[in-house]
């Protein structure tokens, strides 16, 4: 047994064991750099006139399960296994993952970066196969009925890719009013939205609206006037910068932006606004405009 250690410590004898980094303490350390496992750069799938895939060269974050951390692995590129034919009259769909071997640990048969693929069922609507557990996907393949090599075969659906510890995550989440109402000087909240946060963030919150003041007849007509007033609400509490626009005639849509603090966990977001000054605002959707929109947007770490 080797006690914890640091990486870049070597290991000791003291006593009956050993103290330093063990290849598990190395692992866990490797997963905290991550908030998300997948493919870092290369591993490309693509196809050609035989029934083995063909994966560039490239790095993946990987991992066996949860609780044993996670490994950097590299793969020099090369074909995969070779898979059958498909000789049904419905298509299927092919996983082709990569795997990191650990013989001392997991009674792997060597210490080798694998690719594999499981091969899916033909069906008039084909579903992803089951991979095994502790690889990682690299594509899904869809392969066409009466193939007798991949040739044809197409990419369908996502893949995972890894996302370093606190790099931003990009969009959270986005909420829309789908539907024409009517703004009054009561205020209202729209948008709400849950986002689970895994360190305290910056986030920007972009709110859209679309209105016109009520009763102004189009574009031209500037004898009305409507003010929205509004702010980004965190937990029900009001936070960032407070907007305030003036609507006339036009169907318009007033973006605003504002940048706010959050705090690790779980928060839901929203927006509020009312008419400030002027007549009722009619917020316009109609199926091809914004409406009131909210969109949380990921800015990294905040230090």
């Amino acid at each position: 047994m080797v006690d914890t250690s640091a990486l870049g410590v070597s290991a000791v004898r003291a006593g009956n064991g050993w103290q330093g980094c063990d290849a598990h303490t190395h692992r866990k350390i490797i997963a905290s750099h991550w908030e998300a496992f997948g493919i870092v750069a290369g591993l490309n799938v693509t196809t050609a006139n035989t029934l083995a895939y063909q994966v560039s060269e490239g790095v993946a974050v990987t991992s066996r399960s949860a609780t044993d951390g996670a490994m950097e692995a590299y793969w020099g590129g090369g074909a995969s296994p070779a898979v059958e034919a498909n000789q049904s009259t419905n298509p299927r769909i092919d996983c082709v993952w990569l795997q990191a071997h650990n013989q001392k640990e997991l009674r792997d048969t060597d210490n080798l970066v694998v690719i594999g693929v499981t091969q899916g069922t033909p069906a008039a609507t084909p579903v992803k196969p089951t991979p095994p557990a502790g690889v990682t996907v690299l594509a899904w393949m869809q392969v066409p009925a009466n193939s007798t090599s991949l040739t044809a075969a197409t990419r369908v659906g996502d893949v995972d890719y890894a996302r370093p510890y606190g790099a931003a995550a990009g969009l959270l989440g986005e909420a829309q009013v789908k539907q024409d109402l009517v703004l009054t000087n009561k205020t209202q909240e729209f948008c709400k939205l849950s986002v689970n946060l895994p360190t305290d963030r910056n986030l920007e919150c972009a709110v859209t609206v679309c209105a016109s003041a009520a009763g102004s007849n189009g574009a031209g007509d500037l004898s009305k006037a409507s003010e929205i007033r509004g702010q980004v609400y965190v937990d029900g509490q009001p936070t960032g910068d407070f907007f305030n626009y003036c609507f006339r005639g036009a169907w318009e849509p007033f973006p605003f932006r504002t940048n706010i603090e959050c705090a690790r966990g779980q928060h839901t977001i929203s927006v509020r606004c009312w008419v400030g000054y002027g007549v009722n605002a009619n917020i316009h959707y109609n199926g091809r405009f914004p409406g009131i929109k909210l969109a949380v947007v990921d800015g990294g770490i905040h230090q």
